[in-house]
């Protein structure tokens, strides 16, 4: 769309990913997301607004207690607690850490 006005959709948005095996049993990755100004439509006075650009980082761990049965991991996502807009008028997720364990019987 050369002239029109493209929803929600940013200039620039960019993904990364780096993972690295600490140990035999344990594991550990970071992730990175940013997503760039973007315009969105008001649908209360039907006029287009900007949305400012943020940044995400996630954080995982997992040691296997018991090779190919037991794994126990880790998860926070949006570390920094980033306060962010994907559409107008819908809430977003702060920060959220997941405890679990995976079992294989």
């Amino acid at each position: 769309m050369k002239d029109g006005v493209r929803l929600r959709i940013p200039k620039h948005k960019a993904n990364a990913s780096l993972g690295y095996d600490i140990c035999k049993n344990s594991f550990v990755s970071l992730n990175y997301q940013f997503v760039g100004s973007r315009t969105d439509i008001n649908f209360s006075t039907y006029a287009n607004e900007a949305r400012s650009s943020y940044s995400l980082v996630d954080l995982y761990f997992s040691h296997k207690l018991i090779k190919n049965k037991l794994k126990l991991f880790a998860n926070v996502t949006n570390v920094f607690n980033e306060d962010y807009f994907e559409i107008l008028g819908y809430t977003t997720r702060g920060r959220n850490v997941s405890l679990g364990l995976n079992l294989n019987l």
